[in-house]
Parts: C-alpha cells; structure tokens; sequence
C-alpha cells in the first residue's frame, strides 16, 4: 500500500522530523502530517487503523526506538525501511548522538533549539515549521549522498562579500549540522 501520510508526537524534535524525511524518501515525495499525537502511548488498534489507511506512525505505540534498543526514531525507521546511505548513516548518527547528548542544540542559531522554540509560539504552525525543516533534512541528505556536492569551508565563503556579515553572525556555530552554516 503507498504511503500517503504521518503521524507525529505533538512537537516532534528533530529525530521525529528526520524518520519522517525517510519515509518521504521511500514514498518519493513529501508527506503530510495527518496527526500530530499528544503522547508517545497509542492503542494499537489506532496505531493498525493508520497503517491501513497508508499513514505511517513515527515512534509511538509499541514502536518506540527505546524499546527496539536504537538511538534514535531515525535509526528505527532506516532499519525499518532497509534504507541506507552515507547520508542516513550520517543522519541516524547525528540524531542517536543529539538524543544522547543534545549535541545539536549546542550552537548558536541551531536548527534543534530553534524548533523547540518556534512551537512555544502561538504565530507559528506546526506543519509549516515541521515541513521547512524536513526541507533542511532533505538537503542535508542530497549532499551528504553527493547529489550536487558543493565543498563549503569558512575560508571560501568569506571570499564573498555578500557572505562576510553573514558569517560573523553565524561564525560560533562551527559550522556545526543543522545551523545556518
């Protein structure tokens, strides 16, 4: 059955976003969230009734990553879904050492703050704000796989002018994943 759609914890962080972009990837197009869940514990039956519609529920129910004995909701969801790449594997390891460490909420400007941040107000959508940053995934993935593959260092994008303010704003983020770098 095709995959039309997702369900979501309400106020996923980045790991969530990330098995999302993977079940995207394997559907081959962007996914809408049907839900947002208010709690990690679902029936099952409601968990069956999804699947049976082609919703695909993200870490909830009995499928939660902690009891599978993974890092991560992405890392569930790659194995789950035979996906692999050097973009996934580089992805499930980031999002298995954030949930560990909270390694990328670390940065100034980080991507995984930043989201826990825009659903604490009330102008921003959670779909929308779900969506841009599964955007940012997907790139993420796209060059990490070397689709298009561009070598970024500090020392070349301040060869440009109209980066250099930029730069300075977003220097203290080490060019760390998921920050404006």
């Amino acid at each position: 059955m095709a995959i039309k759609g997702v369900v979501l914890l309400h106020k996923p962080p980045i790991d969530k976003i990330a098995a999302k972009v993977l079940v995207e990837r394997v559907a081959g197009k962007v996914l809408p969230v049907v839900a947002f869940w208010a709690h990690p514990v679902c029936p099952q039956g409601q968990i069956e009734r999804w699947r049976s519609d082609g919703v695909f529920p993200i870490d909830l129910g009995a499928e939660k990553y902690h009891q599978a004995g993974v890092g991560s909701a992405t890392e569930f969801v790659a194995r789950k879904l035979g996906l692999d790449s050097p973009g996934i594997r580089r992805l499930v390891a980031l999002m298995g050492e954030n949930n560990r460490t909270g390694s990328l909420k670390s940065y100034n400007f980080a991507m995984a703050w930043v989201l826990r941040e825009l659903y604490e107000l009330p102008t921003y959508d959670h779909y929308e704000v779900t969506g841009r940053l599964g955007d940012a995934i997907h790139a993420f993935l796209r060059v990490e796989n070397g689709e298009g593959r561009v070598e970024r260092t500090q020392e070349s994008l301040e060869d440009e002018p109209r980066l250099r303010e930029y730069l300075e704003m977003v220097r203290e983020s080490n060019f760390a994943p998921f920050t404006p770098s």
